[in-house]
């Protein structure tokens, strides 16, 4: 499957990234366009990288596997597309999801981000500190692992700060800081006792 990822990191992972061509081989004319076309046909992130050349109107070199004039011609053909990378995405769930699991909120997004943030529960454990700490909430979790958000009724949009923690240095009775001192509490009244007399 070939994977869309929504930002520059994906130029990592390019077939034709990090050293492995020469930097004009994707820019040449002619004949030449085939065989620079030929590096893009395998290539893991080749329609994030024709999404990145449509959406920012990259105007010279092979991208994606097309060329500048096959990439002017489809957008004079398709004016109307606000974002090339949305638009994949898009045919991919209507091509690999049935219409039930659309229905029921399962999304595709191809997204790097993630996987280059670090493994799973690198990643996951890095969120929950923060989500502990009251610095994101669930929603903001979940956007950054692409999942659909909670509603507020779930909690989607609260703040969790954990209980019982202290903040070095913060100021009694404050967020994280110590409790307040409470005032002390009046002696209790004696309790009236009888004497021996009184019982008589």
């Amino acid at each position: 499957m070939t994977t869309l990822v929504q930002d520059a990191h994906w130029t990592a992972l390019a077939a034709c990234g990090a050293g492995k061509l020469a930097p004009d081989a994707l820019f040449v004319e002619g004949a030449a366009q085939r065989e620079a076309r030929a590096v893009c046909t395998a290539c893991p992130v080749r329609l994030a990288c024709l999404a990145d050349a449509l959406d920012n109107r990259m105007d010279f070199g092979v991208w994606g596997g097309m060329t500048e004039r096959e990439r002017r011609a489809l957008l004079r053909r398709h004016p109307q597309v606000p974002s090339w990378r949305k638009m994949f995405e898009a045919a991919m769930e209507k091509d690999f999801l049935t219409l039930a699991e659309r229905k029921s909120g399962i999304i595709l997004r191809f997204n790097l981000d993630a996987a280059l943030r670090g493994d799973f529960k690198s990643r996951q454990d890095g969120l929950a500190i923060q989500r502990r700490n009251g610095i994101i909430n669930g929603n903001e979790w979940r956007e950054r692992e692409n999942m659909n958000p909670l509603s507020e009724e779930d909690g989607g949009e609260d703040y969790w700060v954990e209980s019982g923690v202290t903040v070095v240095g913060a100021e009694p009775g404050t967020p994280g800081g110590p409790p307040a001192p409470q005032p002390p509490k009046p002696a209790p009244a004696p309790a009236k006792v009888k004497t021996c007399e009184q019982w008589m």
